[in-house]
């Protein structure tokens, strides 16, 4: 079923019935195989769920070593059109690693256009204030804010820029 889901590019729903049939079985190295699949083919997934895909398959390496179907049983391998299975294993790791990189570059990006804008909106503040734009007993500035030490800097930093747009807008 987890397969049907991941061909209609449902990846959500893999993981969750891949996640169900964990709990009823335990771990073996084709549900981590495809529970990492499914993670590492969602372009959705954050950082967090690539991590968790990378910890997946090392974890698959390991078991797929001790499960006798990897051992001594070639045939079912062969019905199961797994005789090339080291090979999907490492190529899935590999593609792990650089799904990881992409996440951290897209994150990056998205970080630096914030900085930019917020960068931005600090020399517009500053002109105004040298202009003498700023209403009487009001300032544009809220309490300083150090957001990378915030575990929650990305909506920090939206409400700082809602706040001092607002206020720019406010009195532009």
């Amino acid at each position: 079923m987890a397969a049907c889901y991941m061909k209609l590019k449902h990846f959500e729903l893999a993981t969750q019935i891949l996640n169900d049939c964990r709990e009823l079985q335990g771990d073996n190295s084709q549900v981590l195989y495809r529970l990492a699949l499914a993670r590492a083919c969602n372009l959705s997934s954050s950082l967090e769920e690539l991590h968790l895909a990378k910890e997946e398959i090392s974890r698959a390496n390991v078991l797929k070593d001790k499960e006798q179907i990897f051992e001594n049983e070639e045939y079912i391998l062969e019905i199961l059109n797994l005789l090339n299975y080291k090979e999907a294993y490492e190529e899935l790791t590999q593609f792990i690693e650089k799904r990881i990189q992409e996440r951290k570059d897209y994150e990056r990006e998205k970080i630096t256009k914030v900085v930019s804008k917020c960068k931005e909106l600090q020399r517009t503040e500053q002109r105004m204030v040298r202009n003498n734009k700023v209403p009487e007993g009001r300032t544009l500035a809220p309490k300083s804010v150090n957001i990378f030490n915030d575990g929650n800097f990305e909506p920090t930093i939206m409400n700082g820029m809602l706040f001092k747009y607002g206020k720019v807008i406010e009195f532009h």
